[in-house]
């Protein structure tokens, strides 16, 4: 445009963003495009301040074809992604349905932004309705990537651990898996996630390897947590050693790593020169 040239197809949203950001001074990108018969419409949002990595390990129990755990790390948009692991109770092919099943309506629910009661209570009455056992223990964050705020809910799950910066923290269920009873009273935390910050989500298979939680703390504090595959593989690994490497229950970890994005380092520099 300043060289009186029009300027069209993906030649034309690099032009708008290099104006964009020149005149506010942020990092923006392409959110969504219109097109309106000759005419396009460009939506332009902010770069995240954050964004995730993410290692899954898992081993499926002695005697199944199937596992029953279940996981999930998905971008809901474009400032916000969602890590779930389910537990289906039991093992084998049906337990991996009745996870898959939760996982998928999770997954669903949040990208319809819809208010994580009514997401909760509606996937509870589904898994309850039917007279067959069908129960699901879950962990689920969810991350705004712009402020670092996350948001746990957990329901009938083991642990799950923060790990920043040599301190481990402890996040425990006192809630009953999902479809027992009609009425959901899920353990909901909140947390403000720092750059370098490690999520740990775990099943039952690998939490009952270990005699207790401070032990499983132990285990991991000499560790450093810089890779979430890596990590995710030797939590697997002790966990197999503890029982003579045979998984009684299927093991599953699923670690996320949080960290700044070269944009808003490059911003932290600037401010503190």
């Amino acid at each position: 445009a300043e060289a009186g040239v029009t300027v069209v197809g993906p030649a034309a949203v690099n032009v708008m963003l290099d104006c964009l950001e020149r005149a506010t001074g942020g990092k923006f990108q392409l959110r969504e495009k219109h097109i309106y018969g000759d005419s396009a419409c460009y939506m332009f949002c902010r770069t995240p301040r954050y964004d995730a990595v993410f290692g899954v390990a898992s081993a499926i129990k002695e005697g199944e074809k199937a596992s029953g755990d279940t996981h999930s790390v998905i971008r809901i948009n474009e400032h916000r992604f969602l890590m779930v692991l389910c537990d289906g109770m039991g093992s084998g092919i049906y337990a991996r349905k009745v996870s898959r099943t939760a996982i998928s309506l999770i997954e669903a629910f949040y990208r319809a932004e819809m208010p994580e009661g009514t997401v909760l209570e509606t996937i509870n009455k589904l898994l309850a309705f039917s007279r067959e056992e069908r129960f699901a223990c879950i962990d689920i964050c969810s991350v705004d990537l712009n402020s670092g705020a996350a948001e746990f809910v957990k329901i009938g799950s083991p642990v799950a651990l923060i790990l920043r910066k040599g301190q481990v923290k402890v996040l425990e269920s006192e809630s009953l898996p999902l479809g027992i009873l009609d009425s959901l009273r899920p353990t909901v935390a909140t947390d403000r996630l720092e750059d370098g910050d490690m999520l740990v989500f775990m099943s039952d298979g690998i939490t009952s390897a270990f005699s207790s939680t401070p032990e499983l703390v132990e285990f991991l504090q000499p560790l450093k947590p810089l890779n979430p595959q890596n990590l995710a593989d030797k939590l697997l690994s002790g966990a197999l050693e503890r029982t003579g490497h045979k998984a009684d229950d299927d093991m599953t970890v699923l670690c996320t790593r949080i960290f700044l994005t070269d944009e808003a380092k490059k911003e932290l520099e600037e401010a503190s020169a």
